[in-house]
């Protein structure tokens, strides 16, 4: 979805859900966001909040459900099945849902442990973990000592460590 829409505009199609797809999406125009409602493992359903990027995933995998639910109406007869048209249907891990909300909340909780970091430890932190640079190419850039990148990155981790235990 385009971001300079105005949220109000947007209208979500309905579509029929296959029995084995227990997931909801939609747009909560009071909290001005997009939110992911799913049973847990009692059966309760839980709504949580996502960003954009997070619904167009799910919206992806919401129309390639509707595209197989049609193909198998339209198109399969039950007799037909093969064993390699089962085979390609099967090879999809069913967890791909639940790894990219782990992998969005586990991003979310790194980043917000890396705000509470003074603004050296961070820019540091991000070289060294995210950028790929060495204690010595961060040291050149800075200015510094290899030994303060060291020392400033190691009082780092320990401060998110202590935010995780938290």
């Amino acid at each position: 979805m385009a971001n300079n829409l105005d949220q109000d505009q947007i209208r979500f199609p309905k579509r029929r859900k296959s029995k084995d797809n227990p997931y909801t999406i939609g747009y909560d125009k009071n909290q001005k966001s997009y939110f992911l409602n799913f049973p847990n493992a009692s059966g309760i359903v839980q709504q949580i909040y996502i960003g954009q990027e997070l619904y167009e995933t799910f919206n992806g995998f919401e129309l390639e459900d509707l595209a197989q639910l049609n193909e198998q109406e339209r198109h399969i007869d039950g007799t037909e099945l093969t064993e390699e048209y089962l085979y390609q249907k099967l090879t999809v891990l069913p967890n791909e849902v639940e790894e990219a909300i782990d992998r969005k909340l586990c991003a979310e909780t790194i980043q917000k442990a890396i705000k509470t970091l003074s603004p050296t430890q961070r820019r540091r932190l991000i070289l060294y973990y995210f950028e790929g640079l060495t204690y010595e190419q961060i040291a050149k850039i800075e200015g510094c000592k290899y030994q303060s990148v060291q020392d400033a990155i190691k009082l780092a981790e320990e401060k998110i460590k202590k935010y995780f235990l938290k």
